[in-house]
């Protein structure tokens, strides 16, 4: 049975927006028939472009050990097809082929281990999860993975087991919106109430300043509004500076006596 908390990492590395690739690992004298259902049965959710699966996508020259790592790099999931004679398969010398490091089934389960990419055993058929001890040093974390059991009878609805939990995890861990930012709020003026009711600035030394020079016409002038002037200077202290053409006004007039 495959376990909620598998996959919840996997949906969780999926709705962070990582790259969406789920590789397909199987050994073909053991699970060929199997890991193309279950490529077909995967190909109606997800995109061809999601799904990798088989060696021979990969280009003829290349160093196959390099090219699996990368796709395995790149993945989100790897699926781990286990049949009756996945773990004792042998090569044509009789030797155990999970026991060659260059095996590829084992390079791609020990590169998604590696990463701490999600890998979910499909056990086939009643097969069984290898125990630690019967696996090369560097599988043997596979067994701590949570594995799906995927019989022929129910093949259809074990296989929509997965992809509904993995439908479902992606949703859940899709992250919420930003929730939008509260507006700053303004600024307490420093100015005092007399100046904010006159809207007049403030002098380096706290005390209020007035242009003393108004160029509209008298006539214009808002009623009393020298009185008001001159009780916002008494009232706010303030160092009053005349204009040039006031201090001509105000300076004594020298006669001339020639």
């Amino acid at each position: 049975m495959l376990m909620s908390g598998r996959l919840q990492h996997l949906a969780t590395r999926l709705g962070a927006g990582m790259v969406e690739r789920i590789f397909i690992s199987y050994r073909r004298d053991d699970s060929a028939g199997h890991a193309g259902r279950v490529f077909d049965r995967l190909k109606a959710d997800f995109q061809d472009s999601v799904l990798f699966m088989d060696v021979d996508a990969i280009p003829l020259g290349s160093n196959f050990v390099r090219v699996l790592r990368e796709e395995v790099g790149r993945c989100s999931v790897l699926l781990a097809i286990i049949g009756p004679r996945w773990l004792d398969a042998v090569d044509e010398d009789g030797a155990r082929r999970l026991d060659d490091a260059n095996d590829f089934v084992r390079v791609e389960i020990a590169a998604a281990l590696a990463r701490d990419i999600p890998v979910i055993p499909i056990l086939l058929e009643g097969a069984r999860i290898p125990k630690a001890a019967s696996l090369p040093a560097d599988l043997q974390e596979l067994p701590q993975r949570n594995a799906l059991d995927v019989r022929h009878a129910s093949f259809h609805a074990d296989m929509d087991k997965l992809v509904k939990g993995l439908k479902a995890g992606a949703a859940k861990s899709a992250p919420a919106p930003t929730p939008s930012a509260a507006p700053p709020a303004a600024e307490p003026s420093s100015a005092t109430p007399l100046a904010d009711a006159l809207d007049l600035p403030l002098l380096p030394d706290g005390t209020v300043g007035i242009m003393h020079t108004i160029e509209m016409p008298l006539v214009y002038q808002p009623k009393g509004l020298d009185k008001l002037l001159r009780q916002a200077r008494e009232k706010a202290s303030l160092a009053w500076t005349p204009s040039e053409d006031e201090a001509a006004q105000d300076s004594p007039s020298i006669a001339n006596t020639d």
